[in-house]
């Protein structure tokens, strides 16, 4: 890689990162507003979304930064396909915002109501982008040489994203505190899942053991929902 494209990659790596920065920061502000003036029972659904933004953000920055595909990057001008993948960047972080300002918060008379709406939905949809993401980046010209290394690399992609749906349509109107807790949970399993199959190198028999519990659990949600709270 040559200098100036060195200083390009750069300056595309430090704009995001100061977003995911930003996103942390922003997850720390939340977890002192909910705790001020309410009981850790009361903020646990909350304190969980935010957790589960944590998980989100930290994981996602580590595999971003050590994409070999973001190495490869660089941006010289607007128009063109790595401006694409840099504004598909910017809409993750976003995305992860939505997330944790989705987290419960204290309402005027400091209570805190538990909803698992915000984090299904905004979780589905990361997925989504994550989706986009790996298109961008993994699908060149000639398309035929490409499409099947994409779809042996994407694959845990739209297998995570179908679990999120599940949950999302089973989950989303959760408004109980241990609903949300278990919806949580089970959203954070398949985000760990995830980033278990996107190690390079993968820790052994994890990443297999994450998806065969996240597959059953999401099935055991969805077929017989009056097993866990709902």
């Amino acid at each position: 890689m040559t200098e100036t494209s060195t200083k390009e990659r750069d300056l595309r790596f430090i704009f995001v990162q100061m977003l995911f920065a930003l996103a942390i920061g922003e997850i720390a502000r939340r977890v002192v507003l909910l705790l001020d003036g309410t009981t850790m029972v009361e903020a646990l659904p909350g304190l969980a979304h935010l957790g589960l933004a944590l998980v989100v953000v930290a994981t996602s920055w580590v595999g971003w930064a050590n994409s070999p595909a973001n190495q490869e990057w660089t941006i010289t001008r607007t128009w063109s396909r790595n401006f694409l993948v840099l504004l598909i960047d910017v809409l993750l972080v976003i995305l992860y915002f939505v997330l944790i300002c989705g987290a419960e918060k204290p309402d005027g008379q400091k209570r805190v109501l538990p909803s698992a709406c915000g984090e299904t939905g905004t979780v589905l949809w990361i997925f989504v982008g994550y989706a986009l993401w790996d298109a961008m980046t993994k699908l060149k010209h000639p398309a035929k040489e490409y499409l099947k290394p994409y779809l042996t690399r994407t694959g845990i992609t739209w297998a995570c994203t179908l679990l999120a749906l599940v949950i999302w349509h089973v989950r989303a109107g959760g408004t109980r505190g241990d609903v949300v807790l278990v919806t949580d949970s089970i959203l954070l399993l398949i985000v760990l899942t995830f980033r278990a199959f996107k190690d390079k190198p993968p820790v052994p028999y994890l990443r297999w053991v994450l998806l065969t519990a996240a597959i059953g659990i999401t099935l055991l949600v969805w077929v017989f929902p009056g097993m866990l709270p709902s």
